[in-house]
């Protein structure tokens, strides 16, 4: 028989073994793992319990790089060729917007003043126009052409440079070939948006074509039908009565 002392030390220890126990979390949302790479219910986990990332384009283009240096067959091969292609393009396309963000939010600010003095500067010169004699009037015109142009240049900048600011700058050679570059990218997109909208052109008047070409064709069948249904009929009905 146990004396009250120890009879109370063994009752804190089962109270404490039970505390402990319920503290281990075994419900249905616990992941354990196998061993084997993935958990009890077969999501793929990294070394810290987190699911596994998607493999980078860069780690991509390596395996593909290493595929190809085997004996693979002339369509396969090809087949990792245009992916290897188009893995690459997606790198250099992710590299640009990456370099756009950063250049975007550097010279955000600065852009914003640029064009609010610049819209401020068009507003006066806009209302020196109107009262303006002939003899200021083409002063006038062509300081305001010029404002308008700087505000263009400020608004179209390419996102893929470090800003040129057109109020500060002292010289134009640089502007002036930032300009023509802004130019030139909106004549480029104004030819895409132009064979764009040829192309959807086309591709409607096909779908018309084809559509009438069906009409035409469930117009014959009718008719032939109607022939059909006649030369079943009996000959006093055919002659009418």
């Amino acid at each position: 028989k146990l004396s009250p002392l120890a009879m109370k030390q063994r009752t804190e220890r089962g109270g404490g073994e039970r505390a402990g126990n319920s503290r281990i979390h075994t419900g249905p949302d616990s992941q354990k793992s196998n061993g084997k790479g993935v958990t009890k219910q077969g999501a793929p986990f990294s070394k810290k319990g987190k699911k596994a990332k998607k493999p980078s384009i860069k780690h991509q283009i390596r395996g593909v790089e290493r595929l190809l240096l085997r004996e693979l067959p002339p369509d396969v091969k090809k087949q990792h060729e245009q992916r290897l292609a188009a893995l690459k393009q997606g790198l250099q396309d992710n590299a640009v917007k990456e370099k756009e963000q950063k250049l975007s939010k550097k010279y955000h600010m600065v852009k914003f003043f640029e064009r609010q003095k610049l819209s401020r500067m068009i507003s006066q010169e806009e209302r020196k126009l109107e009262g303006a004699d002939k003899a200021d009037k083409k002063k006038i015109e062509a300081h305001l052409k010029k404002l308008k142009e700087d505000l263009d240049y400020v608004v179209n900048f390419p996102r893929d440079r470090k800003f040129v600011s057109v109020l500060k700058t002292e010289g134009t050679e640089q502007i002036d070939a930032i300009k023509a570059l802004i130019r030139q990218r909106k004549q480029e997109q104004a030819e895409k948006d132009r064979l764009e909208r040829e192309r959807e052109a086309l591709g409607s008047e096909a779908e018309d074509e084809e559509e009438e070409a069906k009409g035409g064709l469930g117009q014959e069948d009718d008719f032939f039908e109607d022939a059909d249904d006649d030369d079943h009929k009996p000959a006093s009905k055919r002659g009418g009565g």
